[in-house]
């Protein structure tokens, strides 16, 4: 498949539509231009793609659905056929421009993987201080109340507050992937559409 790419989410929910119909919706040509897991011919590389920008894109949106299916397609726009027949079941669009943007997103991807798991530890961090203040408060009688920025930092963790770093990483993710975006005029151009590896 060439790229750019396009990356469609649309509600899992939702049953995938026949792939010689998102051919046309996109207007693709060539059937190599768009891809279905499960009815497009496999291919590892774009599978691991997938999994690569639908991380990214759940981090930037947080899981709009509980599942999100995603169609790849070689194109510079999401043309009007695509964005009526999507309308009510898309959920986001991120772009891959080439190999070298593929290997520049997959550490993107390790980096928002951590982020996750800063957020885990957090969860696990309040929950381990909560036991821990508990046993105090039944043995003593006395509540932690000499501890104000340690609570209210898990306060806040409630209220969706990011630290710095995650709210920076959540920008460049979305730069990065051109997160929204319908169409790319910047690659208009036909030399910069190139054949993958």
């Amino acid at each position: 498949m060439n790229y750019p790419r396009a990356f469609v989410f649309i509600n899992g929910d939702e049953d995938m539509p026949p792939l010689a119909s998102v051919r046309k919706w996109f207007g693709s040509k060539m059937a190599s231009d768009v891809y279905i897991q499960g009815q497009s011919p496999q291919d590892d590389e774009i599978d691991k793609a997938i999994i690569t920008m639908t991380e990214i894109h759940e981090f930037i949106e947080a899981p709009v659905f509980d599942r999100a299916q995603c169609i790849v397609v070689s194109t510079t726009q999401i043309g009007l056929g695509a964005k009526i027949a999507l309308s009510e079941q898309m959920c986001g669009v991120t772009w891959m421009d080439s190999a070298d943007h593929r290997t520049d997103l997959e550490r993107l991807n390790d980096a928002t993987c951590d982020a996750c798991v800063f957020d885990e530890l957090f969860i696990q961090l309040e929950d381990h201080y909560r036991v821990m203040t508990e046993y105090v408060r039944k043995k003593t009688g006395q509540s932690m109340l000499t501890e104000p920025d340690l609570n209210s930092v898990f306060k806040g963790r409630h209220y969706l507050a990011q630290t710095e770093v995650e709210a920076h990483l959540k920008v460049i993710a979305k730069n990065e992937t051109r997160s929204g975006v319908l169409w790319r005029i910047d690659l208009e151009d036909d030399s910069t559409t190139t054949q993958a590896a």
